[in-house]
């Protein structure tokens, strides 16, 4: 058998198997804008720097985001957040005081920073406490896709639809 014939049959891979690398710093960027409540597109637009069509920004944000070490690293922000929230409200999380942080905290907390801002005629808070009540229920996020294929809620619908919860809480009650 001659030596090229004995290469060509050789079973050792040609390269080593791909290791896991880290973000480059705009993955990391961008990761960062995203477990930060940053829409996909503005958060590539700000990473890198993009200067060409938004619809193909939009695209290059899809593809970024599906790169898996993209996405873990979004997860494992987003899960230091809410870590770092919840600490910050009810001290350290430790396992022999173990109580979940929920929806219901929130909304709870919500209410008194909107009864708050009200008080204090701070519109620009109360819209803030608004934003963030339309945030936690998911409603008008801009990456959403409704499976409906009804528009997202404008503004006025989000206020009235709060409203009528506020409503139903209180006779509830």
């Amino acid at each position: 058998m001659t030596r090229q014939a004995e290469q060509s049959h050789d079973t050792t891979p040609a390269r080593p198997p791909a290791v896991r690398r880290g973000l480059t710093p705009r993955e990391e960027a961008y990761a960062v804008a995203r477990a930060s409540g940053a829409a996909a597109i503005d958060a590539f637009l700000t990473a890198y720097n993009w200067t060409g069509k938004r619809e193909n920004a939009r695209q290059q944000a899809a593809v970024v985001e599906g790169r898996e070490r993209v996405a873990c690293r979004i997860h494992e922000l987003r899960d230091g957040y809410a870590r770092s929230a919840v600490e910050a409200s009810r001290g350290p999380v430790s396992p022999s005081r173990a109580r979940a942080y929920t929806v219901a905290d929130a909304m709870a907390e919500l209410d008194q920073a909107y009864r708050l801002a009200m008080e204090n005629a701070n519109p620009t808070a109360m819209v803030r406490v608004v934003e963030a009540r339309i945030k936690l229920y998911g409603l008008g996020v801009a990456d959403a896709r409704n499976p409906d294929e009804q528009d997202a809620l404008t503004y006025e619908q989000g206020i009235e639809l709060l409203q009528r919860i506020e409503t139903l809480r209180a006779t509830s009650n």
